[in-house]
């Protein structure tokens, strides 16, 4: 029972992320952005968590 649930939540893991895709390919999306954030962000991050 417990691989079938896992199995199941693959594929539907997997049906979002091909889903985003196609949002992406056909305009209906902006890419998401790639790598770490910026410095920035990255210094606000730690302030606010203090």
């Amino acid at each position: 029972m417990e691989a079938k649930l896992t199995k199941i939540r693959d594929l539907i893991n997997e049906k979002e992320r091909i889903e985003d895709e196609l949002a992406v390919l056909l305009g209906e999306k902006e890419k998401p952005k790639r790598g770490r954030p910026s410095k920035e962000k990255t210094d606000e991050t730690v302030v606010s968590s203090q």
